[in-house]
């Protein structure tokens, strides 16, 4: 995997999702592939993780954000069930 630089990703604030708790936080994060896109994000539901979807290949995915290394960088980890479904089109 490449070298990821120091604080490239970032999230709004949680108080984005508020009141209706949807995912409208905008933030920019690490795909699988090791590319920052754009994702947007909800309430978080564990201490480690964020629901969160993004675009891939022209389409949605959904998955979820963590933070990983040093720099704390956000990283989305796509739905093993996006993976799998033929729906969602052919993710890397």
């Amino acid at each position: 995997m490449k070298a990821r630089p120091a604080m490239l990703t970032d999230l709004q604030p949680e108080e984005y999702a508020y009141p209706h708790g949807g995912q409208t936080r905008k933030g920019r994060a690490f795909y699988p592939d090791g590319i920052i896109r754009r994702v947007w994000a909800g309430i978080p539901d564990t201490f480690f993780s964020i629901p969160a979807h993004g675009r891939l290949s022209g389409r949605y995915v959904r998955g979820f954000l963590t933070c990983e290394g040093d720099a704390h960088n956000l990283v989305f980890h796509i739905a093993a069930a996006a993976q799998d479904d033929p729906a969602q089109g052919s993710v890397p």
